[in-house]
C-alpha cells in the first residue's frame, strides 16, 4: 500500500491561530524572524506615471518645477518650447532665448523624453533621458556641457549596460560595460582618458577573456587573453609581445608555446598529445 506524501506536521486549529499571530508579527511559526523583504532597483530616476488619457505630462524627477510660482533663476522665465527633437517641451530660458534653468520634453504620448539643468546654455547636474516605451535609458552628471561625474546608461528591460565616471568630458577612474544579458563585459581604469591600469574583458558566458594591466593605454606585465577554446599567458613590453607564451585549452592541456625572446624572430612550437610536435621559426625582415 502506497503512502500519502508528507507535506509537514499535522497542527491543531488553536495551533494554526497561534501561528498565524506569529508571521503577522515577523515570526517564523518556527520562532525565528521572518526574512526581510528585499527590493532591487536597477534605476535611480522615479517620474511619475504618465496620464495619455487626460494628456496630463509625465512628472520629471524633482516633480513638476514649471508650475512652481518661482521655477527659474536669474530672471529666466519657464517657458513651452517646440524645437526639434523636443517637439513638447517646457524649459527656463533668459530673454535672448538661452536656457538656463531647469528643461523637461516629452514624447507625443506625454512620456517624458529627456530632464535636466542648463546653466547659461551648458548641461549641469544630472541629466536624464528615456526611451518612447519609458524605460529610462542614460543619466549622467554634467558639468559646462561636459560629463563629469556617474555617466550610466541601461538597455531594453532596465538592463545596466555602462557605469563609468568622467572628469571634464574624459574618461576617468572605473569603468565598467555590461552585455544585454546583464552580465560583465569590460572592466577599465582609466587615466586622462587612456587606459591606464588593471583591466579585464569577459567573455558572453562570464569567463575571462584578456586580462591584464594598461600602462597609458599601453600594454604592460603579464596578460592573459582568451576565446571559448584556449588561451593564451604572457609578457608585453612597450606594448609588443616579449619571452616565451604558453598557448592551452580548456583543459589546462599545453597546445603550443611562442618565444618572442630573439628580437625579430617568434619561434613556434606545436605540441601534440602533449609532446612537442612541430617547431616553426618566423622571421620578421625590415
Amino acid at each position: 500500500m502506497g503512502h500519502a506524501p508528507r507535506f509537514g506536521p499535522v497542527r491543531s486549529p488553536r495551533a494554526l491561530w497561534r501561528c498565524l499571530a506569529l508571521l503577522l508579527g515577523g515570526v517564523s511559526c518556527a520562532g525565528r524572524p521572518a526574512p526581510p523583504a528585499v527590493e532591487i532597483r536597477v534605476q535611480d530616476a522615479e517620474p511619475g506615471e504618465a496620464e495619455s488619457v487626460t494628456g496630463q505630462r509625465q512628472v520629471p524627477p524633482g516633480g513638476a518645477w514649471w508650475t512652481a510660482q518661482s521655477p527659474c533663476d536669474d530672471g529666466a522665465q519657464a517657458l513651452p518650447v517646440a524645437e526639434p527633437p523636443d517637439f513638447d517641451a517646457f524649459a527656463c530660458r533668459l530673454e535672448d532665448g538661452t536656457n538656463h534653468g531647469w528643461f523637461s520634453s516629452w514624447y507625443e504620448d506625454h512620456r517624458l523624453r529627456r530632464h535636466g539643468h542648463y546653466d547659461h546654455g551648458a548641461k549641469d547636474r544630472t541629466w536624464y533621458e528615456w526611451s518612447a516605451s519609458g524605460e529610462l535609458t542614460s543619466q549622467n552628471e554634467f558639468a559646462g556641457d561636459k560629463l563629469h561625474g556617474r555617466a550610466r546608461t541601461w538597455g531594453p528591460r532596465g538592463v545596466l549596460l555602462s557605469d563609468c565616471n568622467y572628469e571634464r568630458g574624459t574618461l576617468q577612474g572605473f569603468c565598467a560595460e555590461f552585455y544585454v544579458s546583464g552580465s560583465p563585459r569590460r572592466h577599465t581604469w582609466y587615466h586622462a582618458g587612456t587606459p591606464h591600469g588593471e583591466f579585464e574583458s569577459f567573455l558572453a558566458n562570464g569567463s575571462t577573456q584578456d586580462k591584464g594591466r594598461y600602462v597609458d593605454g599601453v600594454r604592460a606585465g603579464e596578460w592573459l587573453m582568451c576565446d571559448e577554446k584556449r588561451c593564451r599567458r604572457g609578457e608585453f613590453k612597450d606594448g609588443a609581445e616579449t619571452g616565451l607564451w604558453t598557448e592551452q585549452d580548456s583543459d589546462g592541456v599545453t597546445l603550443s608555446t611562442e618565444d618572442y625572446s630573439v628580437p625579430g624572430q617568434r619561434t613556434r612550437i606545436d605540441y601534440c598529445q602533449g609532446r612537442p610536435c612541430k617547431r616553426t621559426v618566423y622571421v620578421w625582415r625590415p
